[in-house]
């Protein structure tokens, strides 16, 4: 998979992801705030997000220079963010009981995930 390929498929997704954030933040808001209620389902969020980082870094811990850097660290980021949900629930359900959202506050991180999107989608497209 080349660097292109990562950001396009994480560019996409961003998009998509933030485009809903906007479009229904109701609907987001709600799950966010069941999803962090349920430990069930913040133990499987967790173990998805540990093998997508895993993967990330797995097949992609570049740290020289240039725009595929973010590739790495975004990777850590995230093998580190499903370690915790894994390792220590109750520290992470804290954190996210600390920040739960509002739909104001959905609606500043939609324009923040879905301007990602458009950054990673340019470079994976155009830039790479």
């Amino acid at each position: 998979m080349t660097d292109a390929s990562i950001f396009q498929i994480l560019g996409l997704t961003y998009l998509v992801i933030g485009l809903g954030m906007l479009a229904s933040p109701r609907f987001y808001t709600e799950m966010l705030n069941k999803m962090i209620d349920n430990e069930a389902v913040l133990f499987v969020t967790g173990l998805l997000v540990f093998v997508i980082g895993y993967f990330l870094v797995a097949y992609h811990n570049i740290w020289t220079g240039g725009w595929t850097i973010i590739i790495t660290i975004f990777g850590w980021l995230t093998l580190l963010e499903g370690l915790m949900m894994i390792v220590i629930p109750e520290k992470s359900i804290k954190i996210y009981n600390f920040i739960k959202v509002s739909k104001g506050q959905l609606s500043v991180y939609g324009v923040i995930v879905f301007v990602l999107g458009i950054i990673f989608t340019y470079l994976g497209y155009f830039v790479l």
